[in-house]
């Protein structure tokens, strides 16, 4: 049985009484009266077996933070170096050294190879000649694109910014491929 399901059997056995969460093809047997405060406290249980997991990870939340701060300030360099501010590019050594160590703590938590990395969302996003050509995703999700060279239309402000839909048709072969390529970076 995976760790999972025994995990919710666990839970389904201490606080509703219900001996096991497998089908039995017997309404006597598959349906249940159960107390709203024994959901209630197999709702906390379950809700307090994820906190600890994520406990016990140790550290996801750091190192994400770590890698969203090296991702802004290089951000941030680029463009104001693209907006001319060329002192900015005193600073992009440093900025390189904290992205890439931001990025070694990251490939030393967790694996491409894991079996939940398998199953994260891909986005590809296709450009050429400065423009984007194609965007897709393994999921559905919405991106935000920002285009640097054009202002918004609103604010007349850089980046233009637009939000993009993607239904998430990326599969199958394609969607493998390219998680292969990301186990092998």
């Amino acid at each position: 049985m995976k760790p999972i399901i025994e995990l919710f059997t666990a839970i389904a056995r201490e606080h509703l009484f219900i001996e096991t969460l497998e089908g039995r093809k017997s309404d006597s047997l598959d349906f249940h009266n159960v107390s709203v405060r024994g959901v209630e406290r197999a709702l906390s249980a379950a809700y307090q077996a994820g906190v600890n997991a994520s406990a016990q990870g140790g550290g996801d939340a750091g190192v994400f933070r770590e890698m969203r701060e090296a991702l802004e300030r290089a951000e941030f360099l680029m463009r104001r170096v693209y907006e001319g501010d060329h002192h900015a590019l005193e600073n992009l050594p440093s900025a390189a050294a904290q992205a890439r160590t931001a990025t070694a703590r990251a490939k030393a938590r967790s694996s491409p190879s894991d079996a939940v990395a398998a199953h994260l969302p891909i986005v590809t996003v296709t450009v050429r000649g400065g423009l984007i050509e194609d965007l897709d995703a393994t999921i559905p999700v919405h991106a935000v694109v920002a285009d640097w060279d054009v202002p918004d239309e609103d604010t007349d402000k850089k980046p233009a910014r637009s939000v993009r839909t993607l239904a998430g048709g990326l599969s199958g072969p394609k969607a493998e491929k390219l998680r292969r390529l990301i186990a092998n970076d």
